[in-house]
């Protein structure tokens, strides 16, 4: 096992305090904006910054800045012969009861344009998977993800899950799904697999970060963010 693996491993397995396990603290961090009408892209595959495709790549990123930090979870680039942009995807290795999470570090956005493929693997009953968007902590976050055979977006502030718009879907599991959400105003907008599936009211959170969010064996491919205003000064 690597020290990166070891690492995340502990992460993962971590002691409990009230029934709810530890996570990487990255609130106090400092956030830069992201240049209005540039989407930043991670495909998981090998790059000149990033590490070797076997080994988590994006966590180990020397470019502090759009690097990907494991919250909960333990993930992995693995190879994969479906993946969308072949050959990597980044995959949940080990699910727990708790909610897997990776947020870019410190690029942050306020009108936000997130994408990313996913895909339910395994057999769990309530597993999903989806995009995590307007992340103020990692405890304070919206998602949109794709549940049993509905696309849902929700408000998550610790373990409260606040729902704020729903639609059926047509969701295969061993399949991967095109997940998009955008937000102007005070207004988001989710898609699936290219097709609208319902808009929606959220508040205003300010500059905040992108992700991805699993609960059960998943995998992702083409993480994708954009900001898409300019934000009035």
């Amino acid at each position: 096992m690597t020290m990166q693996k070891l690492l995340l491993a502990l992460i993962a397995l971590g002691s409990f305090s009230c029934g709810r396990p530890p996570v990487n603290p990255t609130t106090q961090v400092d956030i830069s904006l992201a240049e209005p009408r540039v989407r930043y892209k991670w495909s998981f595959d090998p790059a000149p910054h990033l590490g070797t495709p076997s080994s988590p790549s994006p966590i180990e990123s020397t470019v502090s800045r759009t690097r990907l930090l494991a919250v909960l979870g333990a993930w992995e680039v693995s190879r994969d012969e479906h993946a969308p942009s072949a050959p990597y995807v980044m995959k949940l290795e080990r699910a727990d009861a708790h909610p897997a999470r990776l947020l870019v570090e410190r690029l942050g956005f306020t009108s936000v344009s997130a994408r990313a493929k996913c895909r339910i693997d395994g057999t769990r009953d309530d597993a999903s998977c989806g995009v995590i968007f307007g992340a103020r902590s990692e405890d304070d976050y919206f998602v949109a993800r794709i549940d049993g055979s509905e696309i849902r977006l929700l408000h998550v502030v610790g373990a409260v899950e606040t729902e704020l718009g729903k639609s059926t879907a047509l969701v295969e599991r061993g399949t991967f799904h095109d997940v998009m959400v955008w937000t102007r105003g005070g207004d988001a907008f989710v898609s699936l697999d290219g097709a609208m599936a319902f808009s929606t009211k959220i508040p205003d959170v300010g500059v905040s970060r992108v992700g991805l969010w699993a609960r059960g064996d998943a995998s992702f491919d083409d993480l994708s963010a954009m900001q898409l205003d300019r934000p009035e000064s």
